[in-house]
């Protein structure tokens, strides 16, 4: 059984986020992390690295169009003993968020890859690709519904509010 607290020794502590809320400053975009009903560590590649990180986040490749690409922000979360992993884009207008959503799959592909070979498991996780794109900022609340996904595990999310445990189903 994995514990939340396992990603720590997988994953660089610089990318771990405390905040409560997914922010995309350029955009003026600010979500709501609500994570009732789950353990959940998010974490956010898409920074300014420093220094330590010579070679940029993915040193080994080509810095090419598309190859380092990466999504805002990966939400590792565990409910009943399942594992999931939130892929998630803020993008403000009609841009295309596939790219890095897709690119971010195979990157949690090779974490948990990671994962199994160092703790000696068998773990599997459900990947979850979340666009969100000019979130609507409801008056009163209301009761988040369950995300209906593409054949891609591919959802929209057009709230101001992320409810995590929503996209554990």
């Amino acid at each position: 059984m994995i514990r939340i607290s396992e990603f720590d020794d997988i994953l660089e502590s610089y990318f771990k986020e405390a905040a409560t809320a997914f922010v995309e400053p350029s955009q003026n975009m600010r979500i709501e992390i609500v994570s009732r009903g789950c353990t959940s560590v998010v974490y956010s590649f898409d920074k300014n690295l420093g220094a330590q990180f010579k070679g940029g986040l993915f040193p080994f490749f080509a810095k090419k169009k598309s190859v380092c690409s990466v999504c805002d922000y990966i939400v590792f979360a565990i409910v009943g003993g399942d594992l999931y992993a939130l892929v998630v884009e803020l993008k403000k207008g009609n841009g295309n968020t596939r790219i890095q959503l897709n690119a971010a799959e195979c990157f949690v592909n090779y974490v948990i890859a990671t994962l199994n070979r160092i703790k000696k498991q068998n773990l599997t996780c459900k990947i979850r690709k979340i666009s969100i794109k000019n979130p609507k900022i409801r008056k009163k609340k209301t009761k988040m519904s369950i995300p209906k996904y593409d054949n891609d595990n591919h959802f929209f999310l057009e709230s101001s509010k992320f409810y995590i445990s929503s996209y554990l189903k």
